[in-house]
């Protein structure tokens, strides 16, 4: 009986705090009140001011703003590192950010299991605790020889690559 209720509890904790730390991490919010706080100083002062305009002067077309040169150039020669429009983020950034999700989502699957097996004594979590472990454990190795492999000379990557 106490394990059930040991249960709920830990589920109960789950459910408040779980969702609004994936959700912030999904967001790219970030931790502090203070980066925040720059981030949108910093766009205020990027941003442009808007002038007061009376109703009557709106009778005639408003004229597009001129292109600038920098943003003609980003659209006529696209490249990797080109931001996204959405985020703002480069494509190695949202690759590390999907990375990190994908090792703290495993490493939350292998820290809940754990607990529920362990309090439970149920062989079905035992399983999924020892499926999780081995994922995260072979994800890490992955990555690391990811970034053992980019950080390799040209010699090693061709022996690398012909191994495989």
């Amino acid at each position: 009986m106490s394990q059930i209720i040991l249960l709920v509890v830990g589920a109960a904790w789950a459910a408040v705090l779980v969702p609004p730390l994936v959700r912030g991490r999904y967001e790219n919010r970030p931790n502090s009140s203070v980066v925040d706080f720059r981030r949108q100083l910093s766009t205020l002062q990027r941003s442009t001011p808007i002038r007061g305009a009376s109703p009557m002067r709106l009778a005639r077309p408003l004229a597009q703003a001129p292109v600038r040169p920098v943003m003609a150039r980003q659209a006529a020669a696209p490249t990797r590192s080109m931001r996204t429009p959405v985020r703002g983020m480069t494509r190695q950034q949202m690759i590390r950010q999907r990375r990190q999700n994908v090792v703290l989502s495993l490493a939350l699957v292998t820290l809940g299991s754990a607990f529920i097996a362990f309090t439970t004594k149920s062989d079905l979590f035992i399983y999924v605790f020892v499926l999780s472990a081995m994922s995260l454990v072979g994800y890490c190795y992955k990555l690391s020889q990811i970034r053992r492999f980019q950080s390799a000379t040209q010699a090693y990557r061709r022996d690398w690559i012909r191994a495989a």
